[in-house]
């Protein structure tokens, strides 16, 4: 679970690995929500360097968050 602040993304593992959607999107207020679409996504990788990095950046934030907060039981 997490909140999303303005300028935030959400969506972007589906557009690398063409793989349905991993999670659920729910919005607590109102908000305006922007679609880019897979064209729009390569073109903005190959443009703009920092644009990729900030994509790999925010999902290893989201993954070590995952693993942070995964609770492992172990069977005797």
């Amino acid at each position: 679970l997490e909140t999303l602040q303005p300028g935030d993304f959400f969506g972007e593992m589906a557009l690398l690995d063409y793989e349905t959607r991993s999670a659920t999107a729910l919005a607590a207020t109102d908000c305006q929500v922007v679609p880019i679409d897979e064209e729009r996504f390569i073109y903005m990788v190959k443009q703009t360097p920092y644009f990729s990095l900030e994509v790999m950046q925010v999902m290893a934030e989201r993954l070590r968050h995952m693993n942070r907060n995964t609770v492992v039981i172990k069977s005797r």
